[in-house]
């Protein structure tokens, strides 16, 4: 649990470095690197990751599996990390202040401990999944609504998302039973939002791995569950999560 500890204050400073640093050079940082279909990438994306690997490099050198470069340094058979430098880039590219930086270390398959940080709001989720979750250093734990008719579902449709009408179709029969419905933009702060009770449950398909991998231990550490399916394409996942209380 020492190492743990300690492998999360590198992740915390790390992310607070990367973080910091989108949001002092906004102006600069928006420049697109590739665009595709309903998908942006920026010159954001890659110095922000830049940055995290340098710091992560420098903190213990464990394999990294970062959104931009891939696995670097060996393979997630063992602890390693999980990045993505900015999650919610169409957010920050239109300056709509809903977007983070997300560090996950993983064992293997399963999450260990994660940061998420929101330099907008200056907001620090943490979590170690078999101990605790914090917010800015405080503890936080899931809300404690047991019904979809009173809870709020944060959703959204990734770049990678099936908008065919009989997609969209199941998509609304599966969300009207919740009491509201909030899209961030975002995955990994969706997931962290479920975390400290700001909302109930999170469902999203066809996300990347980096997208919650920072964001799971801090769920679990909370007091949280979820679920992850894998689909056809490496590293996709079909995510559900809640409180613990509310079923998917």
């Amino acid at each position: 649990m020492d190492d743990v500890c300690c492998f999360l204050s590198v992740a915390k400073s790390v992310a607070c470095k990367a973080g910091n640093f989108l949001v002092e050079g906004v102006k600069e940082n928006h420049c697109i690197d590739s665009q595709e279909h309903h998908d942006v990438k920026l010159r954001a994306d890659k110095m922000s990751e830049t940055l995290i690997l340098e710091g992560l490099r420098e903190g213990g050198g464990l394999p990294v599996l970062s959104e931009e470069a891939g696995l670097v340094g060996g393979d997630r058979s063992g602890f390693h990390w999980i990045v993505d430098p900015l999650d919610g880039t169409i957010n920050y590219s239109r300056g709509i202040p809903l977007c983070c930086v997300s560090i996950g270390l993983w064992d293997g398959d399963a999450p260990v401990c994660g940061v998420v940080y929101d330099p907008y709001r200056q907001e620090m989720f943490s979590g170690i999944s078999a101990k605790g979750a914090w917010l800015n250093g405080h503890a936080v734990v899931v809300s404690n609504v047991v019904s979809k008719n009173q809870g709020i579902l944060v959703s959204g449709f990734p770049a990678r998302a099936d908008l065919s009408e009989e997609s969209l179709r199941g998509f609304i029969a599966a969300v009207r039973s919740y009491r509201k419905l909030r899209w961030l933009g975002s995955a990994a702060l969706s997931l962290v939002y479920v975390a400290c009770g700001r909302a109930d449950v999170y469902e999203e398909k066809n996300i990347m791995l980096w997208d919650i991998a920072g964001a799971a231990p801090i769920l679990l550490g909370a007091g949280g569950s979820f679920r992850l399916d894998k689909t056809k394409k490496e590293f996709c996942l079909n995510v559900s999560a809640s409180n613990g209380l509310i079923k998917f």
